[in-house]
């Protein structure tokens, strides 16, 4: 009996979420590519920010989707950003420009979710999709073996 219970809950909250996610659908591709999105239904808000053109995010691809974004830290050795209104679409991109940048030493990639790559001149960098906010955590440090060191403690 709590086998035929638990099937039939199982039902019905799949398709509670089936039928959640059957309204309307921003096709992102239809919006000019020329400005950044700047709204995505449920997504973190993020204030408008500029891409530094100085430092170590100099040495990772401008991102060209988004103006919204927060810069936590950002030096010659570390930059640190979360950057709103992301899809997975375009962090599977942001990974595809990163490793065409040659960040594809020592990589782990979960795709749509997280990618870590290293350069061959020792630079790291390290992306994460946050698929509830709607924003990429982008961590680049010129020190990718002390970063690694760091990271697996």
């Amino acid at each position: 009996m709590f086998m035929k219970k638990f099937i039939l809950m199982a039902i019905v909250l799949v398709l509670c979420f089936a039928v959640a996610g059957c309204g309307k659908k921003t096709n992102m591709e239809d919006q000019a590519t020329t400005e950044p999105v700047t709204e995505i239904p449920g997504a973190k808000e993020f204030p408008e920010m500029s891409w530094p053109t100085f430092g170590i995010a100099t040495k990772i691809p401008t991102p060209d989707w988004s103006n919204h974004g927060e810069i936590l830290a950002d030096s010659e050795m570390l930059f640190w950003c979360q950057l709103g209104n992301s899809t997975v679409e375009k962090f599977n991109d942001y990974v595809k420009a990163c490793q065409d940048e040659g960040y594809t030493n020592n990589y782990y990639s979960m795709p749509g979710y997280f990618y870590y790559g290293e350069d061959s001149d020792g630079r790291a960098v390290q992306l994460t999709y946050d698929q509830y906010d709607h924003y990429i955590a982008i961590q680049v440090t010129g020190d990718a073996a002390g970063w690694t060191k760091w990271w697996i403690k």
